[in-house]
């Protein structure tokens, strides 16, 4: 879900930030790239082309449009991107326990930016090892057992793994201890193979952030397979990001002021949540697994126009009314905008609850107690809605206003005290990307995107 725009502020520009997305290529000409404090140019967008079999020809017309609206200025060489094209990072997750090592996993590869095909516990069989071979992930993800604890799972994963035949790069974030026999297990793999540290250390130790850098470089080696990403990856500058993992690295720069910040995109096909908070010390010790600071859930069943259909059967958030063969992908018509805020509204209700925590009633020998089983979000301070649907679709914004409750007692949602925001300049992915060479510029970028009158 995209609403078109191109919009020219100044002539001078001294980088580019691209984004192929799997519907529109975006691109963003910025200037003071050195000064402290970025500013937008020239934005403009056009249709990707990968399933056209070039991406770059999509590229070519964006940059032929930016060009234009800086009224045929040369275009800065500096080139900087991001992607979401030819379905984005695709990863597998096996592990352990499903509680335990397999949840750190998914929190690695969710916070890299990646949609999961598939996630596995315990000894892998022959016809899941099949379900890998037809899924064709990007990157494959194995842990398993704590540093000094089971070896027995993740070395039998790891053979199954080496006489598979899948290509895919394979990271290896397991226990440490049996690193010898893995490296000796690998060598008939056939794509390469990496190690790092331990996604899960020790009982209740979430170790995510080595994986999901390593995850993100191999992403944007890989991207390149994707038809015509080769020739983009010869123009830029830095490693590819995926588009997810873009939109997380802006809202941490963000939380580094200060803020415990919720960040929403409602798509077409997916609604992607990013959390950055530590929770309240009041529910913290209720907690019965370990969250990450920064966490990322993506719905894939939750969009406005591809799942528009999974979104109207979902029970909760109440009954969505209307014909979904009225949708467009660029909701025009008065009805065709309405019913897409009707299923905005409902997927953002429904996947806000999905990624919050919730105190569950529990037996112990002392008698009944409440524990806390999710991310806990009552400490929240700043909601920002991002993504073309909540930035660009007239009244989309006003659903933010539903996302803050009182405590009921079970969702542990943010408060009415949160600020909303809105990401007007729609920046924050292009924002995730700059930080990574520019940090005080993107943060600059975030700020007076969301500065912009737009605090309600």
């Amino acid at each position: 879900m995209f609403f078109p725009f191109m919009r020219v502020l100044m002539s001078t520009s001294d980088l580019i930030i691209i984004e192929v997305g799997s519907t529109l290529t975006k691109a963003t000409a910025l200037a003071g790239i050195g000064s402290g404090v970025a500013r937008i140019t020239a934005q403009a967008q056009a249709l990707t082309t990968v399933a056209e079999g070039d991406a770059m020809l999509g590229v070519e017309a964006v940059l032929g449009r930016l060009r234009d609206s800086l009224n045929g200025a040369p275009l800065p060489a500096h080139m900087l991107a991001c992607s979401s094209a030819a379905g984005g990072l695709r990863m597998a997750a096996i592990g352990l326990a499903q509680d335990m090592t397999v949840r750190a996993a998914k929190e690695a590869c969710l916070g890299a930016g990646a949609v999961l095909r598939s996630v596995h516990s315990g000894k892998m069989k022959s016809r899941q090892l099949k379900q890998l071979l037809a899924e064709k992930p990007t990157v494959i993800l194995l842990a398993g057992g704590t540093d000094g604890g089971d070896e027995e799972t993740v070395l039998h994963n790891a053979g199954m793994l080496a006489q598979s035949g899948l290509q895919a790069p394979l990271i290896y974030a397991g226990n440490k201890e049996c690193a010898p026999e893995i490296r000796e297990l690998l060598k008939p793999y056939a794509g390469e193979w990496t190690m790092v540290p331990n996604v899960y250390p020790g009982v209740d130790e979430l170790n995510i952030l080595p994986a999901r850098q390593e995850i993100q470089r191999v992403f944007s080696i890989h991207i390149v397979k994707a038809p015509g990403m080769q020739r983009l990856r010869e123009r830029i500058q830095g490693q590819i990001l995926p588009v997810p993992a873009a939109v997380l690295i802006c809202a941490e720069k963000l939380a580094e002021q200060g803020e415990e910040i919720l960040v929403i995109d409602v798509g077409g096909a997916t609604t992607d949540v990013h959390s950055v908070t530590d929770g309240n010390a009041e529910f913290r010790h209720m907690a019965l697994e370990p969250e990450p600071r920064s966490k990322r859930t993506v719905e894939g069943d939750l969009g406005v126009f591809v799942n528009a259909e999974q979104v109207m059967k979902e029970t909760e958030g109440g009954d969505v009314q209307g014909d979904i063969r009225d949708l467009s992908p660029l909701p025009d018509a008065p009805a065709q905008r309405e019913l897409s805020l009707k299923l905005g509204r409902k997927a953002v209700h429904v996947a806000v609850r999905r990624h919050a925590g919730k105190l569950v009633e529990r037996f112990t020998a002392t008698g009944k107690a409440n524990s806390l089983v999710g991310k806990d979000l009552t400490a929240i301070t700043l909601i920002v809605g991002t993504g073309g649907f909540l930035t660009r679709l007239p009244g989309a914004a006003q659903i933010l206003r539903e996302i803050p409750k009182p405590f009921d007692g079970r969702y542990l949602l943010p408060q009415p005290k949160a600020r909303l925001a809105v990401d007007r300049d729609y920046i924050f992915s292009a924002a995730g990307v700059l930080a990574l060479t520019y940090p005080a510029e993107a943060l600059a970028l975030a700020k007076t995107s969301i500065d912009k009158k737009v605090l309600f």
